[in-house]
């Protein structure tokens, strides 16, 4: 029986907006009754409201929610729809990412989210290798997520049927396809090899993170997809794409959705028949740090490590990491005779604490900086509490789009509390998002030998491999990352790491490798 009782649509209804963020009204009930056929069939009911009143209310079921996304979610899209909106990148904002960032790292990064088949993605790649002539220069990343694998398998086989082809670009598709005998056209290794595959749940999954690739983004496309979602869902992802995106960065959304403002955040421009949204770079103090830039050159990561940090440390079933030789000068802290006179009264380390975990980071700098801390007026405080000082005013900065000054800060100390893996760490992480990948690799060693098999930096430094398209080394470090992680208790949070458990960490760099063997196989 597939008709969903009066009673248990509720239920349904509910569980699919909490866990997808599908929205499904009273008059749309016949079209989920329609879809979940197929959804029960496979999991083994004879009755939709059987497989229903199975649902687990409190505890989600990857599992489930990988077969619901299989038949629920909308498979509809092909190469360069909406055409103007092509145009309008081509002609305006590419040259515009390319101007701004030519003479700097010369690193661009798009993301397809609800990519379907993958066509979206592959469209932003033909556009930038018709449009950038010296494209092999730039360090450009392509990604594309979506909820159902079944989707992502077939747009990482990049085979695709006439239909995909709705507007003709007949010179596109001679110089990209092949047509084989089945009257499908496959796409070329070059292109193929330029765009990534992830599983994403928009909803559920937490972004944006450097765990699954979806920060510092240039521009985000998310076209016909939030109008399937309610309009509390619909708010939480585009600010959610809004953290995702650097300064200047573009939200792109489909003309049936910019109805909808998607946060007042994002300035709206305008040309015709096409609304993109574009977040303004917010106004920052005056920086009293700066950043180290990466020094040029052409050396790979692997030569980088040969030249500059010769001493390797081997720790047995954990993990080799290596570490350039210490040349600071040691930290000599303030007398607490001099202190005081600095000071005049201490900070009460509570209070700050408490402030930081209700997340009032505003508060927390406010009270920093009448202390002075950022002065290394630390030497009343333990050990413990300088850094966790150092921890939680950083990332109260960062919290706030001080992110320049967070780097700075943490970067400072990680130099005067030498033993500090955590604020190594947090100098790494910030250096990679701000696109210093080798400063960020010196931190994360730093912190891999002061903590062997800390796995929010292993992740760190396996993400610079990737960045950096060690591909070997980078799966090398994903493979040691998970045996860490295999022998953790399953249920234990991962420290500096959005919150995953050690089995979703597990599940999660499973993933990674296959959809990595997989992409690699098709190429």
């Amino acid at each position: 029986m597939h008709t969903i009782s009066d009673d248990r649509f509720p239920k349904i209804k509910n569980y699919l907006q909490r866990n997808l963020g599908l929205y499904y009204p009273d008059d749309r009930k016949q079209d989920l009754e329609r879809g979940m056929i197929s959804v029960y069939i496979e999991a083994g009911y004879d009755d939709v409201n059987d497989f229903i009143d199975n649902l687990k209310e409190h505890e989600e079921s990857s599992d489930t929610i990988m077969l619901l996304a299989k038949y629920l979610t909308i498979g509809e899209t092909y190469f360069f729809r909406e055409p103007k909106v092509f145009d309008t990148l081509r002609d305006t904002v590419i040259p515009e990412l390319i101007a701004k960032k030519k003479g700097n790292r010369r690193q661009i990064r798009f993301w397809s989210a609800g990519c379907c088949t993958g066509e979206e993605a592959y469209s932003v790649a033909i556009l930038l290798h018709e449009s950038i002539p010296d494209l092999t220069s730039w360090n450009v990343t392509i990604l594309g997520t979506d909820i159902n694998p079944e989707f992502l398998m077939k747009a990482a086989t990049a085979t695709y049927r006439a239909w995909s082809f709705r507007n003709e670009h007949s010179e596109i598709m001679k110089k990209y396809f092949t047509k084989n005998e089945r009257g499908e056209f496959k796409l070329s290794s070059s292109i193929r090899s330029s765009v990534q595959w992830n599983t994403l749940n928009l909803i559920a999954d937490k972004f944006p993170s450097n765990i699954n690739n979806t920060d510092r983004m240039d521009i985000i496309f998310c076209r016909n997809v939030l109008i399937y979602f309610s309009d509390e869902g619909r708010q939480k992802i585009i600010s959610k794409f809004y953290d995702s995106l650097n300064d200047g960065g573009y939200l792109i959304l489909s003309l049936t959705e910019v109805a909808h403002q998607p946060d007042k955040r994002f300035r709206q421009i305008r040309s015709e028949d096409v609304i993109i949204f574009k977040k303004e770079k917010p106004a920052e103090n005056t920086l009293p740090f700066t950043i180290a830039k990466e020094s040029a050159g052409t050396l790979s990561i692997s030569e980088y490590i040969r030249k500059e940090i010769p001493e390797a440390v081997n720790q047995e079933e954990q993990v080799s990491v290596t570490l350039r030789k210490r040349t600071a000068k040691p930290y000599i802290p303030d007398s607490p005779i001099t202190t005081a006179a600095k000071r005049p009264r201490l900070l009460d380390f509570y209070l700050f604490e408490q402030m930081f975990l209700k997340s009032d980071f505003t508060g927390v700098i406010k009270k920093a900086e009448e202390h002075q801390l950022n002065d290394d007026l630390l030497s009343p405080y333990s050990v413990e509490e300088k850094e966790k000082i150092y921890l939680y005013y950083c990332k109260s900065l960062a919290n706030t789009g001080n992110t320049a000054r967070a780097t700075g800060l943490a970067s400072k100390g990680a130099e005067a509390l030498e033993d500090s893996f955590r604020l190594n760490y947090l100098a790494g992480h910030l250096l990679a998002a701000a696109g210093s990948p080798r400063d960020a690799f010196t931190y994360y060693t730093k912190a891999l030998f002061l903590s062997p098999g800390y796995p929010a930096a292993l992740f760190g430094l396996a993400s610079i491999y990737r960045q950096l398209g060690e591909i070997d080394e980078y799966i090398n470090q994903l493979q040691k990352l998970l045996k860490i992680a295999s022998n953790m208790p399953s249920q234990k949070i991962i420290e500096e790491m959005d919150g995953i458990t050690a089995s979703g960490l597990v599940g999660l760099i499973s993933s990674i490798l296959k959809s990595q063997r997989f992409n690699e196989y098709t190429r």
